[in-house]
């Protein structure tokens, strides 16, 4: 039995970004919070590329050039994530919810209707490029690999059968999400892969 995951990166800025398409050129920053103690809660690359980061206070963050900033929009992030499970409906009847940005599918018997396991990570990621949004999805026999992979990987990747731990071990230990500390001791000690935080 195989499985996909379909993790979607940045979710909170994807789900707005799908009502503005003109923002996905620009440096955007998500603010959550009151106004007297509103911050940063997300970025999208060109944000954190001008040197605006999760934690900010607005008003930090104000003072780099051209930031576009929204607020986070609980209904934007129902709306796409409610479009993700119809898309992924569209493939599997058998869908978990795991997460806002995570869906696990079984795709047990699928191969007669779609194809290889390839053409149905394809038909997956198609599907939801069509509602505006990238994703990543991974497909393996092991439900959580699947889940790690997809987290750690852009695009389609297929974990072999039987091959799971030596894939996983590849990863980078960045997709764990270390605390910027922790980061900076695994950086220090030269600890670049889950196999070698393992060591």
């Amino acid at each position: 039995m195989w499985f996909a995951a379909i993790f979607i990166p940045n979710f909170m800025i994807q789900a707005i970004v799908r009502y503005e398409p003109e923002l996905q050129m620009q440096p955007l920053a998500i603010l959550a919070g009151e106004p007297a103690n509103c911050g940063v809660i997300a970025v999208n690359r060109l944000a954190k590329k001008s040197g605006v980061t999760p934690g900010m206070t607005k008003a930090n963050a104000e003072q780099f050039q051209n930031i576009q900033f929204r607020h986070r929009s609980a209904s934007q992030e129902d709306t796409a994530h409610r479009a993700l499970l119809d898309a992924a409906w569209s493939i599997s009847a058998r869908v978990e919810d795991a997460a806002p940005d995570t869906l696990l599918l079984d795709l047990d018997g699928l191969a007669r209707l779609f194809g290889t396991l390839h053409e149905i990570g394809q038909r997956i990621l198609g599907g939801i490029s069509e509602l505006g949004m990238q994703a990543h999805v991974a497909v393996s026999i092991n439900v959580e690999a699947a889940r790690v992979v997809a987290r750690a990987l852009s695009g389609i990747s297929l974990v072999p059968e039987g091959q799971e731990r030596r894939f996983l071990e590849t990863l980078p230990v960045a997709m764990l999400s270390p605390s910027p500390q922790l980061a900076d001791i695994f950086e220090r000690w030269g600890v670049t892969t889950c196999k070698s935080l393992a060591s």
